[in-house]
């Protein structure tokens, strides 16, 4: 499935779900949803995010669960969707979280379930408004001393 650049027109558009829909790429256009809060990419084939991605003044809540991303695939501009609350990157290829993943303040939720994760930033410390990180299936050896300053629930390992 295509995502056609016309979704630009869907101007008040406040929540966007494309769960499940074998998407492979996304058009620059949808950066133009001003009013989006809620998008869910997850169970796609992305394995790029488009350059104008961080501009969603609004965004506070994004899905990219089971993916093809890691930190290369991110744009540089991906950081400063600093109104993001809930950010969830569970099942992709991530080796490392990049250090500005500390410009998300904002962030209550971080979901990082089942990458390939050997270290975290020490930035991750910076996210003083989360509440929930979620980090079992990786490869993590240690954590770092700044998340101490974090009062967050940590879910390292499955229940049940």
């Amino acid at each position: 499935m295509a995502v056609p650049p016309n979704i630009a027109e869907l101007k008040n558009l406040e929540v966007l779900s494309f769960l499940n829909n074998q998407i492979k790429e996304l058009p620059t256009q949808i950066s133009s949803l001003q009013n989006l809060k809620h998008l869910n990419l997850g169970m796609n084939r992305l394995n790029t995010l488009p350059r104008g991605f961080s501009s969603l003044p609004a965004l506070e809540v994004l899905d990219l669960t089971y993916n093809n991303l890691n930190e290369n695939c991110l744009p540089g501009n991906f950081f400063y969707l600093t109104t993001l609350c809930a950010l969830t990157l569970s099942d992709n290829d991530f080796e490392i979280l990049p250090p500005d993943t500390g410009k998300f303040t904002k962030l209550q939720i971080l979901s990082l379930r089942d990458n390939d994760l050997i270290s975290l930033p020490k930035e991750i410390g910076e996210l003083t408004q989360l509440k929930e990180l979620h980090f079992q299936g990786n490869g993590l050896a240690i954590l770092p001393p700044e998340l101490a300053v974090v009062s967050c629930v940590f879910e390292t390992a499955d229940e049940g």
